[in-house]
């Protein structure tokens, strides 16, 4: 900002030359006064000019320099335009003059350095991280700014670093030990990549390496695994990190894509569980935050849809339906669950979503037990669901809007979801399986469910993880986890579906083992509501009407 504001002249030789050049204005003006000495009083004010400017754009000890050779000369001239020639009186009015001139001097230097002294800290401020006192983001857009005002410049490379475990840092060690950490990461990084890198604090947890030009680092060197231990104040602080780089102009030429195809790259190198991965233009942004910005408006807009696959019994009956979200996106077409609903049931969005879901599917429930069909209807709910303390009232509400018999429920949790094992969690599922609702343990067989907690909150069934049943027939090892799992959820009294069954020889296979239910493309693929009751009452006399 200083660089801006004021005139810095490096080259003694030129500050000597403009000194120079204001005194031989000075003399020029005293000889103008001996002729026309009516504008004396003028030249003693037309000084101050001279010595404010060199005050202000130069330094005080210049300014000083010109405020005595202005005054001596103001004496000089002034006295031979009066008298004709110099007089005992000239030296002591050249005094009083001087003195003034250097007063002049004086203030204008003090106001100039208050000014550069407040304008740096603004810089100071503006380009650097207050707690930490690396360069920020806004140094990291003029540095690139500047970057590409130069011409010719080669591959430069960008290198985006994530520390992933700063909340367990800063909550082990506290804030001022974090902040000593990012400012002794300056050094650590230095030595690392071993040249002369400049650091940014883009945010707290994210850092940014800017390599200089005429060093590109090796890329098995990026790769490589540093030390994860650093010392801040002689503790040892595990240091848990990812990164993602790219180059510039290659890449980007502007701080914004920089970051952009920074971030693209550590999003990849987060997906891979790697230290570092180059960005590359087939990687692709997630559509993660897109979709779930639109995720509000899409419900209220009656885009989410449930499509209904129908579990058969041990007697090939239909018996439950479960209900299976599907999003009918205007741009995108129909989107299966697994695209939005994993990142969607972390989310206070799930709660919304269940919601809907259970308005939606009861309805559709309703009508089918008026047409005289006698299904059980199985909805899938998140882990966010049931750490809400009202999520049973809200189940009980929605149960008692449509007059539903809650034993018509069943909801279905993934078993990371049901392992959560908080307060509120165990007292939602006490009180709805109290009440008669059934609760159903999905993609069972990947988790470490206990058999104490099935047995604990009276889990009506486990649905095997179809990556055990769709190779069943050829894998024996998944052949001996299933009998496993199915001797031990029955001992407790706990029932089996089986994911997945895509023929009806493996469905017979299943049954033998001793599976209580059964669902896959074998039995049906999920169905809109409206070619449901079709398939039903195809199925029902295909097979000698078992409804």
């Amino acid at each position: 900002m200083e660089k801006m504001l004021l005139l810095h002249i490096h080259d003694k030789r030129t500050s000597r030359l403009i000194l120079f050049a204001l005194i031989i204005a000075q003399v020029l003006i005293s000889y103008f006064l001996y002729t026309k000495n009516q504008y004396a009083i003028n030249f003693a004010n037309l000084m101050y000019l001279p010595v404010c400017v060199a005050a202000f754009f130069f330094s005080t000890p210049v300014a000083m320099i010109v405020a005595c050779l202005g005054g001596i000369l103001f004496g000089i001239g002034n006295s031979m335009a009066l008298y004709g020639n110099i007089q005992i009186g000239t030296w002591h009015h050249a005094f009083f003059n001087t003195m003034n001139y250097l007063s002049a001097a004086l203030i204008i230097g003090f106001l100039k350095n208050k000014i550069v002294n407040f304008y740096m800290r603004r810089e100071e401020i503006f380009y650097y991280d207050e707690f930490t006192g690396l360069l920020n983001l806004n140094a990291f857009v003029r540095d690139i700014q500047e970057l590409s005002s130069k011409p010719g410049v080669n591959l430069v490379k960008v290198i985006l670093a994530e520390v992933t475990n700063q909340n367990e840092i800063a909550a082990a060690f506290g804030m001022d030990l974090l902040y000593k950490m990012s400012r002794e990461l300056e050094n650590y990084v230095k030595e690392y990549c071993q040249c002369e890198v400049v650091l940014y604090q883009i945010r707290l947890n994210l850092l940014v390496i800017l390599f200089p030009p005429e060093h590109s680092p090796d890329p098995n060197m990026l790769k490589k695994q540093p030390a994860q231990t650093i010392y801040i104040e002689n503790i040892p602080v595990f240091l848990d990190a990812i990164c993602g780089g790219c180059d510039y102009p290659r890449d980007g030429k502007t701080a914004n894509e920089l970051l952009q195809k920074g971030f693209i790259a550590l999003q990849e190198a987060r997906a891979l569980n790697q230290l570092y991965v180059d960005y590359d233009p087939s990687m692709k942004p997630s559509p993660r935050i897109p979709l779930l910005g639109q995720i509000q408006e899409a419900l209220q807009k009656k885009e989410i849809e449930f499509y209904y696959q129908p579990i058969l019994d041990r007697k090939n009956r239909v018996r439950n339906l479960e209900a299976l979200a599907r999003w009918n996106h205007p741009e995108l077409g129909i989107l299966p669950p697994s695209q939005f609903i994993p990142d969607l049931e972390l989310t206070g969005l799930a709660n919304s979503l269940v919601s809907y879901s259970l308005d939606y599917n009861l309805k559709n429930l309703n009508k089918l037990n008026a047409l005289g069909y006698n299904f059980n209807m199985s909805i899938n709910i998140s882990v966010t669901n049931l750490q809400q303390a009202d999520f049973s009232d809200n189940v009980f509400n929605a149960l008692s809007a449509h007059k539903m018999d809650p034993q018509k429920l069943i909801l279905e949790i993934t078993e990371h979801g049901f392992l959560s094992d908080s307060e509120t969690s165990n007292r939602n599922i006490h009180d709805l399986t109290k009440a008669g609702i059934a609760f159903d343990i999905n993609d069972f067989g990947v988790g470490s469910t206990s058999i104490g907690n099935l047995r604990k909150f009276a889990i009506h069934a486990v649905k095997i993880d179809q990556s055990y049943i769709m190779d069943l027939e050829e894998n024996r090892v998944n052949e001996a986890v299933v009998k496993g799992i199915i001797s031990m959820v029955k001992s407790i009294g706990v029932e089996t579906v089986a994911e997945g069954v895509e023929s009806w020889h493996l469905l017979e296979q299943l049954k033998a083992m001793g599976v209580n239910y059964f669902q896959g493309y074998a039995v049906s693929p999920p169905m809109p509501y409206e070619k449901l009751i079709p398939w039903i009452n195809g199925y029902n006399a295909a097979h000698g009407n078992l409804q």
